[in-house]
């Protein structure tokens, strides 16, 4: 698998933090805040803040916000956007 260039990073990072209150949404619908997901894998709350304000794209924390119920529209996880083609963050949210 190829790793994402620089650019699809940037480019996923900003898109997440477009829709990072999408994101705490759900984590409040689950009745969790970003400390208590990182207390429950086990990262400090720096990395699920910068995962989820899209200055940081930890695989373990964006796995973690999948098995909590956050839709992977909402994630723009670089790795998977590699595999998709670069077009993949320039579409829209709902």
């Amino acid at each position: 698998m190829t790793r994402p260039s620089v650019e699809t990073r940037r480019a996923c990072g900003a898109a997440r933090a477009r829709v990072r209150f999408r994101i705490r949404d759900v984590l409040e619908r689950q009745h969790l805040t970003m400390t208590a997901l990182a207390e429950q894998i086990g990262v400090c709350n720096q990395a699920v803040s910068n995962t989820v304000n899209g200055r940081l794209h930890s695989p373990k924390v964006l796995q973690a916000l999948r098995d909590v119920g956050v839709p992977e529209k909402y994630l723009f996880d670089p790795a998977k956007v590699c595999a998709k083609g670069p077009d993949a963050t320039e579409g829209k949210v709902a």
